[in-house]
């Protein structure tokens, strides 16, 4: 992770045995949620999900970016093999939870992009054409999902209509009580699909029907006859 300077961001302390706790606050406070939200979606359970882009022979070393001002989150898959950082995330202002929200929301746009791309290096990459409704939507999902594993009281990412919805809230629970959410929860009769199904259903897709045409072909779930109002109700 790269501090706003382009340097790499490190904390250490006195070499000891006996655990070391430090309380961050501020800049470093920022950084550190970064840090955990990353280490989260690489190394620790993740409901089965896949892992953002790890280094190898053919691709880059993944980088973030943690800027000390305000300004709009972003994920780069193709750009940043060129500008160095593939990942920028700003407001420090924001609650932990927050931060740590957003971190996970710009990684899952990587592991959309591994989909789009065969999981291959990205010339000529096709995910820059995709609808930006699906991939944000894809995006505030595993958002939802992976955050709400550390703080249980998470509901998710605001509605920001027409590109940021609550989607995959409302394919995994039946009217769940969502952030900002006053467009499908009365008309929102899916339920029991589990993260994994609904990323596994991205390969192959490269745009919302085709999203949801695999996540009816490639799974049994009972009420998968209301796909069709449900994402029509998001105005898919």
């Amino acid at each position: 992770m790269n501090d706003g300077s382009g340097g790499p961001r490190e904390i250490s302390g006195p070499k000891n045995k006996d655990p070391w706790n430090l309380d961050f606050t501020d800049y470093d406070k920022f950084c550190a949620e970064i840090f955990r939200a990353a280490f989260h979606y690489y190394y620790k359970d993740i409901q089965g999900l896949h892992r953002p882009p790890l280094n190898s022979f053919w691709n880059t070393q993944m980088k973030i970016g943690a800027y000390n001002y305000v300004g709009s989150s972003s994920a780069l898959p193709v750009r940043g093999m060129i500008l160095g950082e593939f990942i920028n995330i700003y407001n420090p202002q924001y609650s932990s939870t927050e931060t740590y929200a957003t971190t996970v929301h710009e990684l899952g746009h990587m592991v959309h992009w591994l989909f789009a791309n065969n999981f291959l290096r990205p010339w000529g990459s096709s995910y820059d054409f995709y609808q930006p409704k699906f991939c944000e939507s894809w995006a505030r999902g595993v958002q939802w999902a992976l955050t709400k594993m550390e703080y249980p009281n998470y509901l998710g990412g605001s509605v920001i209509m027409p590109d940021y919805t609550n989607i995959i809230i409302d394919m995994i629970d039946e009217n769940y009580e969502t952030a900002n959410n006053g467009y499908s929860d009365s008309r929102d009769l899916v339920r029991g699909y589990t993260i994994k199904q609904i990323q596994d259903a991205l390969f192959g897709a490269s745009n919302a029907n085709q999203w949801k045409n695999n996540l009816k072909n490639n799974n049994e779930n009972d009420t998968e006859q209301n796909l069709d109002a449900l994402f029509s109700a998001w105005d898919f």
